[in-house]
């Protein structure tokens, strides 16, 4: 089978003098996790492990794992650019390898958290969020619309040509021709008499010089003859191109934030994401806007808050993710129905009343929290009287108890108390 020849290429490996070169290493781990080798008896975890004990990964050096880790992460970034549904199944295999990122000695984690740190850069950078937040509704209702028809937006009025059957007639000549219409038409078809009087004998009855050449160009569709079955097909192709320019950055955002769930399980790089995350949930709370990617964005975040919210501050921890939703959104009046949260009592009210405010959030869970504190004290009213009063209780005794305000959050602080 396909596991026993790679199997047989690590021994292979394993057997060298020299150690192998780092790009040998991360092709034969991404092999290891490509979705033809594995089954339901043996999944890519167990296919990996017997591959790294042949290959002898636990027995590298950390210049050798450091290469090791630098290699798989130019891996991932090519890996990233493929599209969703490339069919060899690469893809696939380099984002189930980022999961590789783990310390294999001990004198090893500096090297491995220094190059999970560059991971997560790239992987914040490849989100788009500016170009997600760019992108118009129609754009957005475009890219969801079927493939190869053309999209209207619901509702709207579609005007067709008819014939005006409302035409005056003198009814005093109806009788005198059978159809005023036929006679006009016979009439305009008629050649002149006098028109052909003056050719040279050579010319009458042949066409004038260039009269084909205008007919051929006038028969190429252009914009002022362009029928409606042509107008139609140009704007499917518009539509088309808008679909591929979309899922272009949309394959690459989505593969950022798969790759970024499965670094959050991984012990040595949660340091690593601890301090990147007032940066990465700015940009998630971006993506939370959009249709585009509010259910990967919803998938990243309650990956985030299992590992760095604990519950003795924040008990309700779950619903963070679709509190947050809401928040983005402007959602804050809605029911609990129109927002598609579950329970009576609003996500964002059962979030804030079971914040703690007698121990210090740490610095993810308050970059979590800061948020929702701040959009409801900018929307202030007198129907969230009592939510606002919350938050600002909220607010006051982190600061007090020196809860850490995130750089990019300063100034919105101060706006939203204001």
């Amino acid at each position: 089978t396909l596991a026993r020849v790679l199997e047989d290429l690590c021994a292979a490996v394993g057997a060298l003098k020299t150690p192998p070169a780092p790009a040998t290493l991360s092709l034969l781990a991404t092999a290891a996790h490509h979705p033809l080798l594995a089954c339901r008896g043996r999944p890519s975890a167990g296919v990996w492990q017997s591959v790294s004990t042949k290959a002898r990964f636990t027995e590298a050096t950390p210049g050798v794992a450091a290469a090791w880790w630098r290699s798989l992460r130019a891996l991932l970034g090519s890996a990233r650019k493929l599209p969703m549904d490339e069919p060899t199944g690469l893809r696939n295999a380099c984002l189930a390898s980022a999961r590789l990122f783990r310390t294999l000695t001990p004198d090893s984690v500096a090297a491995l958290q220094e190059e999970a740190r560059q991971l997560v850069k790239e992987c914040t950078d490849a989100l788009h969020s500016e170009e997600v937040a760019k992108e118009t509704d129609w754009d957005v209702a475009v890219f969801f619309a079927l493939e190869g028809r053309l999209y209207v937006e619901e509702g709207t009025y579609i005007a067709e040509e008819r014939e005006d059957k409302n035409v005056k007639k003198n009814k005093f000549l109806k009788d005198l021709y059978d159809d005023d219409d036929l006679v006009a038409d016979k009439r305009a078809a008629a050649p002149s008499a006098g028109a052909n009087k003056f050719l040279p004998p050579d010319r009458k009855g042949k066409d004038k010089p260039g009269s084909k050449a205008k007919a051929k160009a006038s028969s190429a569709p252009s914009a002022g003859n362009m029928t409606a079955s042509d107008i139609e097909a140009a704007k499917i192709a518009e539509q088309s191109a808008t679909r591929s320019r979309i899922r272009t950055y949309l394959d690459e955002a989505k593969f950022a934030l798969d790759a970024l769930v499965a670094l959050v399980d991984i012990p040595d790089v949660r340091p690593v994401l601890g301090d990147a995350a007032p940066e990465l949930i700015r940009h998630l709370l971006i993506l939370l806007k959009s249709p585009l990617t509010v259910l990967r964005s919803q998938r990243c975040l309650r990956a985030l808050v299992r590992q760095f919210v604990p519950e003795d501050v924040l008990p309700f921890k779950a619903l963070l993710p679709e509190a947050l939703t809401v928040v983005v959104k402007g959602w804050l009046q809605r029911t609990p129905s129109a927002c598609g949260t579950p329970g009576d009592t609003p996500v964002v009210d059962v979030v804030l009343e079971s914040a703690s405010i007698k121990k210090v959030m740490p610095a993810a869970p308050f970059a979590l929290v800061l948020p929702m504190i701040m959009r409801v004290l900018s929307d202030s009213c007198y129907a969230l009287q009592a939510l606002c009063s919350r938050a600002l209780l909220l607010l006051e005794k982190q600061l007090v108890l020196g809860a850490e305000v995130p750089d990019v959050r300063i100034s919105g602080v101060f706006d939203c108390l204001g």
